[in-house]
């Protein structure tokens, strides 16, 4: 335990979370947490009881109000704590942002919305249903560009007719 402790000082600790009602600093903590305990590399089966040490005020009354177990999956404590804490119109919202992209000031802050939009509203990359959505975003991002980067983009697409988005994106970047 002593070599885990002294292996935990490399990594910053997570910020506490209060329970405030707002998406993106859900969001941000849940991948803080994440980030810290797969760098940390506790066992799967403390994952919440770690997490768990990080809730403060309202996030921490509501744990202890759920029926959640310390030594419970994380993927359950994950899923409760974003049904209690995500707003429920939020990924509307973030759906909004992402279809109504619109270029203004460069290309990368164009593509770093875009894909912080594709992440909270589908994290898992390996579902086909991400796949849909890359798609989309694909389109969104060409229409929201100056002509002469969507041909070159779309020459791009010819020889590479199955890209990944972050592929993509890298490419519109370059």
């Amino acid at each position: 335990m002593t070599v885990l402790l002294l292996h935990a000082h490399k990594f910053p600790h997570p910020e506490r979370f209060s329970g405030f009602h707002d998406g993106f600093p859900c969001l941000t903590w849940l991948q803080s947490v994440r980030f810290y305990i797969k760098a940390i590399k506790f066992p799967h089966s403390e994952w919440t009881r770690i997490a768990v040490s990080y809730l403060t005020s309202a996030a921490i009354l509501w744990w202890q109000s759920c029926g959640i177990k310390a030594s419970g999956e994380f993927e359950i404590f994950e899923a409760g704590l974003r049904t209690m804490f995500l707003p429920e119109s939020f990924l509307d919202a973030v759906r909004v942002q992402l279809y109504s992209a619109r270029f203004t000031t460069s290309v990368p802050a164009l593509i770093e919305e875009m894909r912080l939009c594709m992440d909270i509203l589908h994290p898992n990359p390996s579902v086909d249903t991400r796949k849909e959505l890359e798609l989309a975003a694909t389109s969104i991002l060409l229409s929201a560009l100056p002509a002469g980067l969507q041909e070159m983009l779309q020459a791009f697409l010819i020889a590479n007719p199955d890209p990944t988005w972050n592929k993509f994106c890298d490419a519109a970047i370059r």
